[in-house]
């Protein structure tokens, strides 16, 4: 976890401090574990009010600042399924 805040200091990635920065490293940290938004907004959610959306938020600038892309990759078809 300290490299990764670390790594969000050094670039810059937040402007405002209306939230706290060590609970949008967190947030950070557990989407990369949970990779699910609903998941990591009711943890936060036991520290402070914090909604789906402004993880969404804070997800999208940490990527644009790191250069990866969030798109989800294609699945290959199945053997069991027809190629139409």
């Amino acid at each position: 976890m300290l490299s990764i805040k670390f790594l969000v200091e050094d670039l810059g990635v937040f402007e405002r401090d209306k939230t706290s920065l060590k609970l949008k490293i967190l947030g950070l940290v557990f989407y990369i574990q949970f990779s699910s938004l609903r998941r990591v907004a009711k943890a936060l959610s036991k520290m402070y009010r914090v909604s789906k959306s402004a993880i969404w938020k804070w997800i999208k600038k940490f990527s644009e600042k790191i250069n990866v892309n969030l798109s989800k990759m294609l699945r290959k078809p199945c053997c069991w399924r027809k190629a139409w």
